[in-house]
């Protein structure tokens, strides 16, 4: 057997043990998410930006007009922005906390706009911190 099945034995055996407490498996489950979450944000930022850095670091002036580099720019232009608008998911999907705080911002949003247009509100908010 390889080390890491005697890993994953071992660490199953221990989840399933009757010594470990309800606590202690609560910690672990909560462990594995902020791994998950960690762990998938960074590889898919890896993934998604090493062409715009390749990009940013190759570019000149007569490729710029290739379809080649036009396809190529184009393509690590939409996995950028991928890239920010999955994080977000993978933030609501792994964190717990993350969604309660998101759905409370949003509520007092909403109860502290009281009718007024989303620019009604973000004007008013600029008003409220501007220096005196």
């Amino acid at each position: 057997m390889s080390s890491s099945e005697n890993d994953l034995e071992e660490l199953l055996a221990l989840l399933f043990s009757p010594q470990v407490s309800g606590e202690q498996k609560r910690q672990y489950a909560e462990e594995s998410r902020l791994m998950f979450l960690l762990g998938g944000t960074s590889t898919l930022f890896f993934v998604c930006m090493t062409p715009m850095i390749v990009l940013s670091l190759t570019i000149h002036k007569p490729w710029r007009e290739s379809l080649p580099f036009e396809i190529f720019r184009a393509t690590a232009n939409v996995l950028e922005v991928t890239n920010f608008a999955c994080t977000f998911y993978i933030y609501c999907v792994f964190s717990k906390d993350f969604r309660e705080t998101f759905v409370r911002t949003l509520r007092s949003a909403k109860e502290n706009s009281m009718g007024a247009s989303f620019f009604g509100s973000v004007s008013g908010l600029k008003e409220a911190m501007r220096p005196p």
